[in-house]
């Protein structure tokens, strides 16, 4: 899980020149253009983030990460990266 969010990270990184995810936004919506299809897109990569961070180290013991959470990071990691990449 945490490899899916550097992914995000790295496309923001690669986007922008800094390594700042306060910048995501604006990534998003260059690539996809501004408007209601960027704002709901934001609203999705948001809460794949908030599920991303249910495997921070902190959150354990009491969040028990199981292999299909994982699997379910990486099925919507990708389908988002490559909406993003056919922009």
């Amino acid at each position: 899980m945490l490899n899916c969010r550097k992914a995000f990270e790295a496309i923001v990184q690669d986007a922008t020149g800094a390594n700042d995810m306060g910048q995501a936004d604006q990534v998003f919506v260059s690539l996809i253009g501004d408007g209601e299809k960027a704002d709901r897109f934001k609203k999705v990569a948001k809460s794949l983030g908030d599920f991303l961070h249910l495997g921070r180290h902190e959150n354990l013991p009491n969040i028990s990460i199981k292999r299909k959470d994982s699997e379910l990071a990486l099925l919507l990691t990708g389908a988002l990266l490559t909406y993003l990449g056919q922009q």
